[in-house]
């Protein structure tokens, strides 16, 4: 298992790991209420799929009005 490089979006962070044995990349957002994971299977995908989960985060803080620990709201 590596880590990759931190990402950065709306406030929020990540360090991606990749699991050689499952073939994935993963991990979950930092600093938010609850769980928040993303994976891909591709490396060139895991920037995507961690933005596109901090979306729905926000979307779902939104829904619920409930506070996120960002800026963002």
């Amino acid at each position: 298992m590596t880590n990759m490089e931190r990402l950065d979006y709306k406030g929020f962070t990540s360090t991606p790991k990749h699991d050689a044995e499952r073939s994935v990349f993963y991990s979950l957002v930092n600093n938010v209420e609850g769980l928040c994971e993303y994976e891909s299977e591709a490396a060139d995908g895991i920037e995507k799929a961690f933005r596109n989960a901090v979306d729905d985060y926000i979307d779902a803080c939104r829904e619920s009005k409930i506070a996120n620990d960002s800026s963002v709201l």
